[in-house]
């Protein structure tokens, strides 16, 4: 086994699949007019000199395309990654996997960002990498 690695780096992952049990189509559903991902779209833009990535991973053409008006990379989630039943690691390890084969290594941290957590802020990730690159955890 091949030794993975690690570069210094902060990484966005959004998890964001086309269908929902509970609400039809519920990322792209507007709220104020606006899209519920572009919530965590346009605080993720906010960081972009602290950000090296933001990788979306979705089965959603909708969602893929407002990904790119944001510049973010977009990883096809396949049927299998789609269902309820589903767990945020196992797309996760997914992203993850995708991306060390493209890019031959992995960020040291990543967030996790759920377009549905509209009340996510910039600097409450900004207060986590200070956090973070301190070392104390």
């Amino acid at each position: 086994m091949k030794k993975i690695k690690f570069k210094n780096e902060f990484w966005c992952i959004v998890t964001a699949r086309k269908d929902s049990k509970s609400i039809k189509r519920k990322n792209i559903v507007k709220i104020k007019g606006k899209e519920l991902i572009k919530y965590s779209f346009d605080e993720i833009k906010k960081l972009k000199n602290d950000i090296k990535k933001t990788i979306v991973s979705t089965d959603d053409p909708v969602i893929k395309k407002i990904s790119k008006k944001y510049s973010f990379e977009i990883i096809h989630r396949n049927s299998k990654l789609s269902g309820d039943l589903v767990n945020s690691v196992d797309v996760i390890l997914d992203v993850l996997n995708k991306c060390l084969l493209k890019y031959q290594y992995l960020p040291k941290f990543f967030f996790l960002i759920q377009p549905t957590s509209i009340f996510l802020k910039s600097n409450h990730i900004k207060q986590l990498q200070k956090f973070l690159k301190k070392g104390n955890y």
